[in-house]
């Protein structure tokens, strides 16, 4: 998989990558309406060995929290992966805690570095909450163009995390 610079993943050919890859294909394929916070759940309950099936909790975190172009579904779902990363652990104390909201702000720090925004409807210039915006978002293959690329950034970073 190549990233959004060009440089292949450091993950190639890892469980990392073959979970990636099977978020991605399943973000892809819209006969699924697997939305982009439901990719990165679904990379992390691969990765992690929990049931993909989990995903479906991110329902309606895609558009921007319920198609209304607030925070991008990449970031509420790496949220969603961090705790369900800290579920895992017998430890759940408030230090555990602290430190997955740590974490999580380094990682909202370094999308906004490179992306510019946590916003869908600033990232994609779509306002998904209206038949033009939807129509504008498929129709330009922003999906494709965009969307999966935060996937991708984002499942790299969660892969050094979980």
């Amino acid at each position: 998989m190549v990233d959004q610079s060009g440089a292949a993943s450091r993950w190639q050919g890892s469980p990392a990558e073959e979970a990636k890859a099977e978020a991605i294909a399943a973000f892809r394929d819209t006969t699924q309406h697997t939305n982009c916070a439901q990719a990165i759940m679904l990379f992390t309950l691969n990765l992690l060995g929990g049931r993909p099936e989990l995903a479906d909790v991110a329902r309606y975190l895609g558009g921007g929290v319920g198609k209304t172009g607030g925070a991008c579904g990449v970031l509420t779902g790496a949220a969603l992966s961090l705790g369900i990363r800290d579920s895992l652990y017998a430890d759940a104390s408030a230090a555990r805690a602290d430190e997955g909201c740590s974490q999580f702000q380094q990682l909202q720090e370094a999308f906004v570095a490179a992306f510019g925004d946590t916003e869908c409807r600033e990232l994609t210039g779509c306002e998904l909450d209206t038949a033009a915006g939807r129509d504008r978002f498929s129709g330009e293959g922003i999906r494709e163009k965009q969307c999966v690329g935060y996937i991708d950034w984002m499942c790299d970073r969660l892969a050094e995390i979980l």
